[in-house]
């Protein structure tokens, strides 16, 4: 079944597409067919969403796998993407967003931990200096509210 792959599993055949000339619009299903992706039976069907072109030539062929629920409604399972005669899988939004989280999550992790380390430095540095010998805080403050009184 191919659900149960690891999304990093990629499939090409290097030969089919020698022979075909590579992965076109017309030929991709036949392609797909071929690879470690697609399910025969389960009520699975294979559609070609659409062409994604690009001016280089390199275009993204997209595949979705369809449930049939009822005469009138398919539930999308998978969708699948073939590029350079690559095809992949592509993570579902759950996997996006928790990737994306997780992101945040460390970026925000090493923030704080940059923030502590400046706060713990400004807070030595200021003991420091209230260690120093020096004129007491006292005897500063009189001259403070003769400056302030001028």
């Amino acid at each position: 079944m191919s659900a149960a792959l690891p999304r990093h599993v990629t499939w090409t055949d290097p030969v089919w597409l020698q022979h075909n000339r590579g992965v076109r619009p017309e030929n991709a299903l036949e392609y797909f067919m071929r690879s470690v992706f697609y399910a025969q039976g389960e009520g699975a069907e294979y559609h070609l969403d659409r062409v994604l072109e690009h001016p280089s030539g390199n275009n993204a062929i997209i595949i979705k796998r369809r449930v049939r629920r009822s005469e009138h409604l398919s539930q999308t399972q998978a969708i699948y993407y073939i590029l350079d005669g690559v095809i992949y899988q592509c993570p579902s939004i759950l996997e996006l967003v928790n990737s994306r989280l997780n992101k945040c999550a460390y970026h925000l992790e090493k923030g704080f931990d940059e923030f502590r380390a400046h706060y713990e430095a400004l807070r030595e540095k200021t003991l420091a200096e209230e260690m120093m010998p020096g004129p007491s805080r006292a005897s500063e403050a009189p001259d403070e509210r003769v400056a302030a009184s001028d």
